[in-house]
């Protein structure tokens, strides 16, 4: 937890996000500029489906299920049930329209009580006995028991505990060897970071702090003469970028065959993240940034 609060006003402090309402701001500055009211504020921090918060809780979920097979397998088989559910089962209103239960195609309508036998230990018992079966079978076993109408997570949680075995799961040990890793990688991308903005010109360091400042491309030429046009930006961003993806490429021992290309723009958000997290470059980029 605390390293995701940590994560999250790193983001709100020294992140420059494209999307709406932020406009290639960090979300701080997004919010002065627009005099936004602490209801917005908190709204966009941490509330609204885009919200920086909730973007750190996906990156957190999708890092937790490409380290641990298990919660890839639990991934998994909950896409299969959401895929049982809408090709085999009827949706009944549920709390909100976007988000339906579902219930057995025999049932004339939602209005229907939970089985007073219902026990949802007992439910995994049965599941783990039927392990053999189609996820729909069991999807449909799951709801005749019930006797009412469920969320998919709800079924989804249940076919999980019976399917994946908690042993699957790695020990505190494990975890804290991964983490140990994790934060090796940390430092080593930190390290290509100095490295690579100590090797920067002073013309290219003004550009990267033009673009922290959340400067549009069209007003960087009155800025920087040397770079006269969109196009001069964009090469110059390229070498800088390219750089960078070299010297973290060495510290961590892979090759360019194992990156995704990214445009200039993008690789430079990935870039200023890093380069806000050093905190000389940090302080820097910022006063340059305040001298304008």
């Amino acid at each position: 937890m605390t390293s995701l609060v940590h994560h999250v006003f790193a983001d709100l402090d020294g992140r420059i996000i494209g999307r709406f309402p932020f406009a290639q701001r960090t979300p701080y500055d997004a919010y002065v500029a627009e005099a936004m009211a602490d209801g917005a504020c908190r709204y966009h921090s941490f509330s609204a489906r885009l919200s920086v918060a909730r973007e750190a809780l996906r990156q957190q979920y999708a890092h937790n299920v490409r380290r641990h097979p298990a919660w890839l397998k639990r991934e998994e088989l909950h896409r299969e049930v959401v895929a049982a559910l809408t090709e085999e089962c009827a949706p009944f209103p549920g709390r909100h329209p976007k988000w339906p239960r579902y219930g057995l195609r025999a049932w004339p309508d939602g209005l229907r009580p939970v089985r007073a036998d219902w026990n949802p230990d007992e439910m995994i018992r049965v599941l783990r006995r039927r392990g053999g079966w189609s996820v729909s079978a069991r999807v449909q076993i799951v709801l005749a028991k019930h006797g009412a109408p469920m969320y998919p997570g709800a079924i989804s949680r249940l076919l999980q505990d019976a399917s994946v075995d908690p042993g699957a799961f790695e020990s505190a040990d494990e975890l804290a060897s991964a983490d140990e890793g994790d934060r090796d990688d940390q430092s080593a991308v930190r390290t290509a970071a100095v490295q690579a903005y100590a090797a920067l010109t002073d013309v290219e360091r003004s550009l990267l702090s033009l673009l922290l400042a959340g400067r549009p491309y069209k007003e960087i030429p009155a800025e920087l003469p040397e770079l006269a046009n969109p196009t001069a930006i964009t090469r110059a961003l390229e070498r800088i970028c390219d750089a960078f993806l070299g010297r973290v490429l060495t510290q961590v021992g892979a090759s360019r065959d194992d990156t995704t290309p990214l445009r200039p723009k993008a690789a430079a958000e990935l870039l200023l993240g890093v380069l806000l997290t050093v905190p000389g470059i940090r302080a820097e980029l910022l006063a340059a940034e305040d001298e304008r």
